[in-house]
């Protein structure tokens, strides 16, 4: 047997049948390079499971215990929870899928029925694993009591410091920014309290942060596979979950002659490395609304009405980013208005497909399809201005209107639609005031947003306190949630006045309000980052101006987060530069992408395929972030890579995602 480490003590292998888990240990000879549990258990299931499913026989759940530092085994231990969901198959094919989730710090296992529906197909043939990484949830949570993450520490802003000007330098973020303003800006208003009050408890109780990494993380998920004893594994990372799964290749890459579990295949999808700029993922929104130009010049059809589209796409945005368009008396666009339309179109494939004929009637000085996008009025389209519903509990009745006459909406809308009734009735009976119901519905429609724009609300919420009240600054926040949520949301702030708006900004600088939002924002996914990627701000900066569009880059306070320095520095944390996986291990992998995603840009995942070997790359069109479980098509490919991962894929039904554009002449939907 071999150990990560010279001189690290660990568990034999024990194979998953015929196992009796929660036996005493048994220890073997250190084995260089092939990282073993400590111990492995049985344990009932602590997380609620799909209906069908049974604690025990077709949902089986363990522990394996890890050292918190692989180098040193002796010291302070983990437990790493896992879920076999057992195959619909009484014949099932021998190698599982070890499944990755995002985040990081997003628990698999609380997220076991959703995860379920997605991997269905895929659980028909084989056993699909999940499991909590370290620090999450069900696997020894990295947790800060409430009492203390919550007490306030006061910000002390210097004398001879503006603090008008260190206002409009955090609020005010676009790619034109002073990189080093910010950064001043960060240490004087410091960590938060979050990290300034964590940081002495995480040392106090012995806890090493600097372990909490995907290095970290990459060596649990081989312990798992060597204790579950399959014979080989197939590997399936979406975002957070891809760059935990490319980890686990680099040290396979590392330790070529080690006796590691083998692996079949590897797919991972809307792709993220350590040596990705995480800071400047709004990269993606101009590179998409860009790519609907692209695909329309690749359109015949398209091509034809609207000839060399991308670059007076680029001319028009240069224009008005220079002087506002001035239509008539009444009608003024600037370059904020077209961002905003243009953000909360390019990301919805309802709306993807008016881009080139806005351009086009913009250059004449029409604005009927602008001004049906910017207030909604567009059939299917969410107005990404404040929307003409002056009454919140309209988007209710819209929406269920439409359920009942088209049947357009899923059965898990219509829930959605009647909680959110349920709430909006609650509050008008209990006469609660319209700043405390936004707060409300913000902290409850969070949950429910992906990991980007997850954590740019945080970062919104962490800079609030010295923030202006400013209606257009909440408008922009809430542009990402879902269409339902975003339309009441907007509604709300139309709704309320100045004072009212400010009476919000009170609100959500309380601690005990961030606090609620402790299941979607995780101190580890702070403590993964700090100790993964490299914080440069000046390079973030760059390559934000570098864009063809980078008008188009949203801005405001949020945009960047400019402290995330500062708190890498509260936990004592830093990372070195890391290279590109190279897979010199020659496993067969799928580099999946969705050409609308705006939380990993696909030019991450194309850039990362440029330099795998054995590797193959889709790119979905219409598609957003975890592409390969939204369409029939992805999940169809998805399934066929596993089932023959060194075979050539049939990818014909990609060309049936293709947007197909609304050239002149086409009837607006009423």
């Amino acid at each position: 047997m071999k150990s990560v480490r010279s001189g690290l003590l660990q568990i034999g292998v024990l194979p998953l049948m015929g196992l009796a888990f929660g036996a005493e240990p048994t220890f073997a000879q250190a084995n260089v390079g092939n990282p073993l549990p400590l111990s492995t258990q049985t344990i009932s299931c602590p997380m609620s499971l799909p209906a069908a499913d049974i604690d025990g026989e077709t949902m089986i759940c363990g522990q394996i215990e890890v050292p918190e530092n692989w180098d040193n085994p002796s010291d302070r231990t983990l437990l790493i929870t896992y879920a076999i969901a057992k195959a619909k198959n009484a014949a099932p094919f021998a190698d599982p899928i070890l499944y990755f989730e995002g985040g990081p710090g997003i628990s698999a296992l609380e997220e076991i029925e959703w995860l379920n529906g997605n991997t269905s197909r895929l659980r028909q043939t084989r056993d699909i694993i999940f499991f909590d990484q370290r620090g999450i949830r069900y696997s020894s949570a990295l947790e800060c009591p409430p009492a203390i993450k919550s007490t306030i520490n006061e910000i002390v802003i210097p004398d001879d410091v503006d603090q008008e000007a260190l206002g409009r330098t955090v609020n005010d973020i676009s790619p034109d920014s002073d990189a080093d303003a910010l950064l001043v800006a960060a240490e004087i208003l410091g960590p938060g309290d979050e990290a300034q009050n964590c940081a002495p408890y995480f040392e106090e109780q012995g806890i090493d942060l600097s372990q909490y990494s995907s290095y970290s993380n990459a060596l649990d998920a081989i312990a798992l596979m060597n204790a579950l004893g399959y014979s080989s594994y197939n590997l399936y990372g979406i975002s957070y979950g891809s760059n935990h799964t490319m980890e686990v290749m680099r040290y396979y890459d590392e330790n070529d002659a080690a006796d590691l579990p083998a692996v079949r295949s590897v797919l991972i999808d809307g792709v993220v490395g350590v040596w990705n700029d995480w800071l400047a993922v709004n990269i993606a929104f101009p590179n998409v609304i860009l790519d609907a130009f692209e695909r329309c010049e690749a359109d015949d059809a398209c091509s034809a009405s609207y000839p060399d589209i991308r670059q007076r796409a680029l001319d028009l945005v240069d224009d008005v980013a220079t002087a506002p368009l001035v239509i008539d008396d009444d009608t003024t666009i600037t370059i904020d208005d077209l961002r905003l339309v243009w953000r909360s179109s390019a990301v919805d494939k309802e709306v993807l497909v008016y881009l080139p004929r806005l351009v086009d009637e913009l250059e004449r000085g029409e604005t009927g399809l602008y001004t049906r996008l910017q207030d909604g009025s567009l059939l299917g389209v969410s107005g990404s201005g404040l929307p003409v519903l002056n009454n919140p509990f309209d988007p209710i009745a819209l929406e269920a209107n439409d359920v009942a006459t088209q049947m357009r909406l899923l059965a898990t809308e219509v829930d959605r639609l009647a909680a959110q009734s349920k709430r909006l009735s609650e509050a008008y009976d209990r006469d609660i005031a319209l700043p405390q119901f936004f707060a409300d519905e913000l902290a409850t429609s969070a949950e429910q947003l992906p990991q980007a724009p997850r954590h740019q609300i945080n970062v919104f919420l962490g800079r609030v306190a010295v923030s202006a009240p400013d209606r257009n600054q909440l408008t922009q926040v809430v542009t990402e949630f879902p269409d339902g949520e975003r339309d009441l949301l907007l509604s709300l702030i139309g709704l309320m006045d100045d004072d009212e708006i400010a009476e919000v900004y009170d609100i959500l600088s309380e601690p005990l309000y961030r606090e609620r939002l402790v299941e979607v924002f995780s101190i580890i996914q702070t403590v993964i980052h700090c100790n993964d990627r490299v914080f440069d701000l000046q390079r973030t900066f760059e390559t934000l101006r570098a864009s063809d569009a980078p008008e188009l880059i949203p801005v405001g306070v949020g945009a960047v987060d400019f402290g995330f320095g500062v708190r890498c520095a509260a936990y004592g944390l830093s990372a070195s530069p890391s290279e590109p996986i190279s897979n010199s291990s020659g496993f067969p992998v799928l580099v999946s992408n969705g050409s609308l995603d705006t939380s990993t840009p696909p030019i991450w995942g194309e850039t990362i395929f440029e330099g795998l070997q054995n590797a193959r790359m889709v790119t979905f069109p219409n598609s957003n972030h975890g592409a390969t479980r939204e369409t029939q098509c992805a999940r169809d490919i998805t399934s066929a890579f596993f089932m023959y991962p060194e075979e050539e894929l049939n990818l014909d039904c990609v060309d049936g995602l293709r947007p197909v554009f609304v050239i002149p002449g086409d009837e607006l939907p009423e």
